[in-house]
């Protein structure tokens, strides 16, 4: 192996896991995970829509804290995928929102997270969350009506 590889490989593995850690500060409930990003860092979840810049990703987290009183992520199943300045980490999560309800319920919702982060050095400048929006399977008449069980003849994969 080149020096070269070997360093793109501790650099590569350094910077996996920052993610790790922005993830058990969210779970945690601390107040430091906006040291991990740019002052001007874009995010983009479905659920919350767009925001920017620190305030923006703060807000996201207090909108969050009204409606999830528990949130806690795999972090031994993550599966982190480093691709040039882009981090991929795909997982799971559960926990309790604030009306008392679990999720996620392993029939509809299965708590699968995907979250995409692009890096200026060990700084995240981008962050894409994609989680299942029904996380409580709450809105099941809606999930019932854009699945079907496979026809006749279909592949299941």
């Amino acid at each position: 192996m080149t020096a070269l590889a070997s360093e793109t490989r501790n650099f590569d593995s350094a910077r996996s896991e920052i993610p790790r850690a922005y993830f058990r500060r969210i779970e945690h409930r601390r107040a430091d995970p906006l040291d991990l990003v740019s002052d001007d860092v874009p995010i983009y979840s479905p659920t919350f829509g767009e925001a920017s810049g620190k305030a923006g990703m703060a807000d996201l987290g207090q909108t969050q804290g009204r409606n999830v009183t528990t949130l806690e992520y795999d972090h031994d199943q993550f599966l982190v995928n480093v691709a040039g300045d882009h981090v991929i980490v795909e997982g799971h999560e559960h926990g309790v929102t604030s009306d008392g309800t679990s999720f996620p319920d392993g029939t509809t919702s299965t708590g699968r997270s995907w979250n995409a982060s692009r890096f200026d050095g060990f700084l995240t400048t981008s962050i894409h969350v994609y989680t299942d929006p029904d996380f409580t399977s709450s809105h099941i008449d809606r999930v019932s009506a854009l699945t079907r069980g496979p026809q006749s003849g279909e592949r299941t994969w």
